[in-house]
């Protein structure tokens, strides 16, 4: 599921903000060079709503997201240097 979002949201926004718009694109890794996927944990039927109920692994988030947030940094460090 994650490479199916990765391909087809990840990739196509990343896509879609580089080279028209001029964006300079973080990813975490070569695997993950245009950014970072959260899986999600479960879904659960809200019968009060048209809209399932989607929890995360947030100690998951924490560690996916950690390496995005320093490559972040890094980037603007050499983009302010």
């Amino acid at each position: 599921m994650m490479k199916c979002y990765k391909g087809l949201v990840l990739d196509t926004i990343a896509n879609a903000l580089s080279w028209p718009v001029g964006m300079t694109i973080v990813g975490t890794s070569k695997k993950w060079p245009s950014g970072v996927v959260f899986p999600v944990k479960s879904v659960e039927k809200d019968y009060n709503s048209i809209f399932p109920i989607q929890k995360y692994d947030w100690a998951d988030i924490d560690k996916r997201i950690k390496p995005l947030i320093d490559n972040v940094l890094r980037a603007v460090r050499q983009h302010c240097a």
